[in-house]
């Protein structure tokens, strides 16, 4: 009987890797086969960088059930969002959506989405990404390693992407989130969100300690 129960489990623990293996949406890419959108690539590029492809589709699916941030139910998000890093590993982000605009401009921009994350192993990691009709972006800070950005390849393509530290760009990276629009809005830069992404700190860590 305890053989069949661990055969059982060790079963289900498969079924269970192979279920989670299908629902992530990135995948490495190889250089070589980005050739076809080198004219359109963004200039320059980082020194060092990680290429992925994306299923976009699958990751907005991924987060269509992320509670909003500062409401019960952001205190125990099961939405979980695994990022490429730039030295080959996956890490995994619990997250809840994090909208910055007023309710007037999200409402006219329903296209874009922010979200906020902090690894369940360290909470001094943070994540903080969304989506525009431009594609995905992220940015991951981290006491531990030099900050991570995100970004498309290229310039109009959704499901190429590159993976990278600030410190490996020749400038610093500008996290975009918002697009050039009829009124114009100016679009997030990376100093706003590092600011948005350390009260989300602070709230964390009075909840976490309870001071």
């Amino acid at each position: 009987m305890q053989k069949i129960l661990t055969l059982f489990l060790a079963s289900l623990l498969t079924a269970t890797a192979i279920a989670q293996t299908l629902q992530n949406p990135w995948a490495d890419a190889h250089e070589e086969n980005l050739a076809a959108i080198d004219s359109r690539r963004r200039t320059p590029l980082p020194t060092k960088y990680r290429p992925l492809s994306l299923d976009l589709d699958l990751l907005k699916s991924n987060l269509k059930d992320a509670p909003m941030r500062y409401t019960p139910a952001c205190e125990d998000s099961k939405v979980t969002l695994s990022i490429p890093m730039p030295d080959g590993s996956m890490q995994d982000f619990q997250v809840v959506e994090a909208p910055v605009m007023h309710p007037d401009l999200a409402a006219k921009y329903p296209y874009i989405r922010l979200f906020a994350g902090w690894s369940r192993k360290d909470r001094t990691v943070s994540l903080r990404c969304g989506y525009t009709q431009k594609g995905f972006h992220a940015m991951v800070l981290s006491a531990e390693h030099n900050t991570v950005f995100i970004d498309a390849l290229a310039e109009g393509d959704d499901q190429h992407y590159i993976s990278y530290f600030k410190k490996d760009y020749p400038n610093d990276g500008n996290f975009e989130c918002l697009t050039k629009s009829d009124a114009q809005e100016e679009p997030l830069s990376s100093e706003m969100l590092k600011s948005d992404l350390s009260q989300d700190c602070r709230r964390q860590n009075l909840r976490t300690t309870g001071s």
